[in-house]
């Protein structure tokens, strides 16, 4: 590949993130965007926030920084057990920037240099899920300031249910204020920091795919294209030919046992059933303690209560508000720190 290629030009296209708590349906929104054939939508990584401290001011980008930043960023755990990343492309990309250039520009040709198992014509819109991000809006704002939001809300019981499946012996009292910090913190930064957001619930996506999939398209300044409803109709074979393409037995592995867990989710056509499981799988003494906390505040996107309520939101205690603030000061730690936190049996999907 020639340095000249016109693909090898640098790209500054518009970014989108998808902020939602944790077990909210991000895994199949992405998987829906990312069948659109103008958009770039790879699994979760960190990499932007994670390389932030070391390269997040740099003013000047020389040939030396550009070179430093492309092996580093290869080093990263995500990418380099779940990216399939066109490293040739991206490295003539990042080379081709000017000094000038912003990190969050440079960050952008990683993200458009990432293959998917969908099938893509020219790259339009960025978007990047990762559930963590909804408590580190302020960062995410300082690297990409003109980014678009995308609000993901599900139901706070539903999100329960499928929650305690993952962390067996955690109270619903202690879910139900996840879910109200996350989706509290993701309102109140998305007012303060960007100027474009979008709030979709997990529950109309099912109910009414076409409806807020076009909806979403418009916000994103792209056509709508039905591919994004038939998205399981790819991802069969496409998670297969993914991981028999896996550089090395570990990452093979890895890629293996992260697919199952989200292989029967992303590989069928959507089951609107999903949708009031938590009815038949929770008790009412859960349901009671997960409204006695989120139920008012649920309201505000339609999630109407079982039972009784005295009309008030509980305010956050400080041990739970200082849940968010201990993320934040994680990412000011050394990033040599950090990294011994990567741990690849999380790699894959932490939601």
């Amino acid at each position: 590949m020639s340095i000249e290629d016109n693909r090898c030009l640098p790209i500054d296209l518009p970014m989108a993130f998808i902020m939602a708590k944790g077990r909210s349906g991000t895994t199949l929104l992405q998987t829906m965007l990312d069948a659109h054939p103008n958009t770039v939508a790879p699994l979760e990584s960190r990499f932007a926030i994670h390389y932030y401290q070391k390269y997040g001011k740099i003013k000047k980008w020389n040939k030396s920084t550009k070179l430093n930043f492309i092996e580093d960023v290869q080093k990263e755990r995500k990418i380099e057990l779940i990216w399939e990343l066109d490293v040739q492309l991206m490295t003539a990309r990042i080379l081709n920037l000017p000094e000038s250039s912003t990190y969050g520009l440079v960050c952008k040709q990683v993200y458009a240099s990432v293959k998917s198992i969908f099938q893509k014509e020219q790259q339009q819109v960025i978007i990047d899920k990762n559930p963590i991000h909804g408590i580190l809006i302020p960062l995410i704002y300082k690297i990409f300031p003109d980014a678009k939001i995308i609000h993901l809300v599900r139901d706070y019981r539903a999100s329960a249910n499928s929650t305690k499946e993952l962390q067996i012996g955690k109270s619903m009292k202690n879910i139900g204020y996840h879910w109200l910090l996350s989706n509290s913190q993701i309102e109140m930064y998305k007012v303060n920091f960007f100027k474009e957001s979008y709030t979709v619930t997990y529950e109309s996506l099912l109910t009414d795919p076409t409806e807020e999939l076009s909806k979403l398209c418009e916000f994103l300044n792209i056509p709508y294209n039905s591919v994004m409803i038939d998205y399981y109709k790819v991802t069969e074979k496409g998670i297969q030919d993914y991981i028999a393409r896996s550089p090395n037995e570990f990452i093979k592995d890895i890629r293996s046992k992260g697919s199952a867990l989200i292989h029967k989710n992303i590989s069928r056509p959507i089951d609107v059933s999903l949708i009031n499981k938590w009815q038949k799988n929770l008790s009412s003494e859960q349901i009671k303690a997960l409204e006695s906390i989120c139920g008012e505040y649920g309201k505000k996107y339609g999630y109407k209560m079982i039972y009784e309520s005295d009309g008030t939101s509980p305010k956050l205690s400080f041990a739970t508000k200082f849940k968010g603030r201990k993320l934040n000061l994680y990412y000011r730690l050394p990033i040599w720190l950090r990294e011994l936190k990567s741990k690849p049996k999380l790699v894959f999907l932490e939601e």
